[in-house]
Formats: structure tokens, C-alpha cells, sequence
């Protein structure tokens, strides 16, 4: 059904049994991620939906952190049975995003961690999001946060969101923000930035328009991020009642998001390095990917060469030395020995120099 393998739940199988057997995170942990995910949702009360967990330990890290109320899901029952056995204390479940088996409205937050990523690699990207997308905005409640993280570019991962199908109301989204996320495992792994999007979701609850329950809940400001707002709100500093009236319940269920420039100070616990990136570190981090990735295109085409190179001399026929007559290798043969000096003559000795031997002691008659 995929590109490459990715949009079946067998190459999944696959991959979690002789690939990555053990726990891991496309992204990062939550631990690096920390400081960021409790500014973005400060309620620790709400539910929350994990959509495409894989066999990432980031929901138990999440867990650990004091959200208490989450749920997991993937469409691959093989990587749900392993999941459950690490993290019985959560609740895992084989489901599909497209099709979510929840109740309208009941979530507060919901994750995405690569899930639309994957269903780029889709036949049928377009729809198979749009699908998706849809089901997540319903499960949500009003001004409940989808939280994605994605390796594609802001502009991509927004358009995901606001591209308006019949499911979703003209304007599904209240507000939308979008920030770049520096890479821990930089230069191990090629990728200059994250994208990370909260999308807070809009009071509508048709397609039609907005319910009469708008005009009593906060609506928030235009975009601060930047992506710009799905939202129609007005411009200013602050969020307002569209009835005057701002009640204690409004910040829990339709908070502003925070301001871009008040994240850009959080620090990763694992590595003490800043967490997001302004645009200009951005273009940064893409300029040195580039010089590495073009290093080690150029260090594999050197290797190439050199295999190429050795693979021919193997194949060339060895040249035979060219035939002589005796007196040539002889001859040959002369010049290429060493050449020995002669041996100094022997010392003359004169006849009376030579002494006279005596008859040893007891000889004779």
C-alpha cells in the first residue's frame, strides 16, 4: 500500500522484531523535551491520546511527568503486545488514526509523533492525512492541543492541518503555532531541525459555523508563531471573551498558547543546549548539514573510485615477460647481481720466519 514499505502493517512487523526490537524514538525523549511539552500543555489532568506510538518509551517519560491519563494506540498489534508488557501501568490499544474508535470531544491533548510523516509515505498521502486529521480534530475536545512532531517543514506539517475537507468546519483551528526544535543527535543524525506544531482547536463544532456555545469561551489571538493562525480572532496582546466575561474554567479549556520568544530561553535537561531555534540558527544548522552530507558524498565517491580502480587492475590480464634467447638471460642475469670485490691476495711469509718445530719431550729412542 506504502512507498517503501511504510504504509504496511507488515514491513511494521518487520521492523519491530529484527530492526528495532528494542524501545526507540524517531524524535527524542521526553525528558529533553521537558520544559517544552509543560509550557505547551500546562494541564496535567487532561487526557491525553498518543496516536502512532510505535514502540517509543516517551509516553511512559510523559507519564513519569505526572500525566497520569494517557492513551496509546498504533494500528500494529505486534508492537501494542510489546508495549504492554514494558508499561502495563498504561493503556495501550490497537487502532487505527483514520478511523479512531472514541467518543466525540474527549480528549484534552493529543500527540502525534511522526504519524503524519509516515502517512506522507502513503499512496494517497493527501487523503490518508486528511482522514486522519479529521479524526483527531473530532476526538478533541474544544480548545483541545494537537501536539505534532514531524521532520518535515513547518509550511508542510500546517497545510496538513488547515487543509479543510468535508469533515472539518471552514475554520477548525483557533490558533497554531510553529517552532523549530534543535537536533541532540546532530551530526549522527543529518537533520538540521524539528518542526514541532500546536494547533488548539476551534469552538465550532460543524461545518456550518460556529455553535451558539462560541460566544461564551475564549477565543484566542491571531498567530504568534510562525505559521499563521487558522483561527479568526482578533489582533492583540492578550486573549478575550467574545461576551466581555472571562471566567476561571476559560484558561483550562481554551489558554493562549505561549509566545514563541517566551520558549526561546528553555534548556534540555539531558544537555543543558537550547530547545528551540530562531530562523537564522535554522539556516545555520541547514548550511552545515549540507557541507556534511556533501563530505560524505564526496568521501563515497572517492571509495568508489578506488574499488573501481583496484577491481580493474584484478581483471587485467598480468603481462608476461617477453621471450630471450639463453645469452640474453644470462647476460641479464650478470647485471643484476651484485657485484662482489675480490679477496685481498695472501700474506708472503719469509722461510726464515717460519720456526722450527721441536721434537716434544720424551720422543725418541
Amino acid at each position: 500500500m506504502g512507498r517503501g514499505g511504510y504504509g504496511t502493517v507488515e514491513f511494521w512487523d518487520d521492523y519491530y522484531i529484527v530492526d528495532r526490537p528494542e524501545p526507540y524514538d524517531w524524535f527524542f525523549s521526553c525528558i529533553h523535551l521537558s520544559p517544552l511539552v509543560q509550557e505547551i500543555v500546562p494541564d496535567k489532568s487532561d487526557e491525553v491520546l498518543m496516536v502512532g506510538c510505535g514502540n517509543s518509551p516517551f509516553s511512559e517519560e510523559l507519564h513519569a511527568l505526572g500525566y497520569q491519563r494517557i492513551v496509546n494506540i498504533d494500528n500494529c498489534a505486534l508492537v501494542i503486545g510489546q508495549q504492554r508488557a514494558r508499561a502495563p501501568h498504561l493503556c495501550w490499544e490497537v487502532a487505527d488514526a483514520r478511523c479512531l474508535p472514541f467518543a466525540d470531544s474527549r480528549f484534552g491533548v493529543v500527540f502525534d509523533k511522526g504519524l503524519l510523516d509516515n502517512l506522507y509515505c502513503y499512496r494517497d498521502p493527501e487523503e490518508n492525512c486528511g482522514q486522519a486529521i479529521a479524526e483527531i480534530w473530532r476526538a478533541l475536545a474544544p480548545g483541545g492541543r494537537l501536539v505534532v512532531l514531524s521532520f518535515h517543514t513547518e509550511e508542510e506539517v500546517v497545510a496538513s492541518l488547515t487543509a479543510v475537507s468535508g469533515a472539518l468546519p471552514a475554520q477548525p483551528w483557533a490558533e497554531v503555532m510553529a517552532l523549530r526544535l534543535r537536533n541532540p543527535r546532530f551530526p549522527e543524525v543529518l537533520v538540521a531541525c524539528y518542526t514541532l506544531v500546536v494547533a488548539i482547536k476551534a469552538v465550532e463544532t460543524g461545518p456550518t459555523g460556529a455553535s451558539e456555545e462560541a460566544a461564551t469561551v475564549c477565543v484566542p489571538p491571531k498567530e504568534r508563531g510562525v505559521a499563521e493562525a487558522a483561527g479568526g480572532a482578533n489582533e492583540g496582546d492578550g486573549g478575550s471573551c467574545s461576551t466581555g466575561e472571562e471566567t476561571a474554567a476559560c484558561p483550562k479549556r481554551h489558554g493562549l498558547l505561549p509566545r514563541p520568544e517566551a520558549l526561546s530561553s528553555l534548556r534540555s535537561p539531558e544537555d543543558g543546549g537550547v530547545l528551540c531555534l530562531s530562523a537564522s540558527e535554522a539556516l545555520e544548522m541547514q548550511r552545515r548539514v549540507e557541507e556534511r552530507i556533501a563530505a560524505n558524498r564526496a568521501s563515497f565517491a572517492a571509495r568508489q573510485e578506488a574499488a573501481r580502480t583496484q577491481q580493474q587492475r584484478r581483471q587485467e590480464p598480468q603481462q608476461q615477460p617477453p621471450r630471450q634467447s639463453l645469452a640474453e638471460q644470462l647476460a641479464a642475469r650478470r647485471l643484476s647481481l651484485r657485484p662482489v670485490p675480490p679477496l685481498p691476495p695472501p700474506p708472503l711469509l719469509e722461510w726464515g720466519a717460519i720456526p722450527e718445530a721441536s721434537e716434544p719431550e720424551g720422543y725418541g729412542p
